[in-house]
Parts: C-alpha cells; structure tokens; sequence
C-alpha cells in the first residue's frame, strides 16, 4: 500500500511537471533497490534487489518484458 501510494504520487508529478506519463521508478534504500514498472495508468509490477550481486540493468528488462506480457491481459 506504501509502494502504491508512492508511485500514484510520482504519477501526479511528473504529469505536473510536464515531462509525461511515469513508465518505470528506481528506489535505492541502504538494503536493497526496488524497481517498479508500470502497466498502463493503474497497474505496476515491481521487484526488490537486496545484496551485493543485484544486476539492475537484468531486472529492468525483465520487468518490461513482464509488463509487456501481463499488459494485454490486465488492459
């Protein structure tokens, strides 16, 4: 519920600012990273990536694979 509440936020200000639609956000903590990807304007996917050998270059490319799968059967 945090993570969604987070994200709608980011929605709201990017529109704000004038930059388009939020496709994807990276959230780096001290114990792991998190990568949301959204699918359309009211779902997401994301992953958290803890310890040293996190590749965040892979999960992203999974995680637009996966919204691009998931897309045509949530929209």
């Amino acid at each position: 519920a945090e993570f969604a509440g987070l994200l709608s936020g980011m929605r709201k200000a990017s529109l704000g600012m004038g930059v388009g639609n939020l496709r994807e956000m990276v959230i780096t903590a001290e114990g792991s990273t998190l990568v949301a990807h959204m699918i359309g304007k009211e779902f997401y996917i994301f992953i958290s990536l803890k310890g040293e050998e996190k590749n965040l270059g892979l999960a992203r490319i999974e995680l637009r694979r996966l919204a691009e799968e998931f897309g045509g059967a949530l929209l």
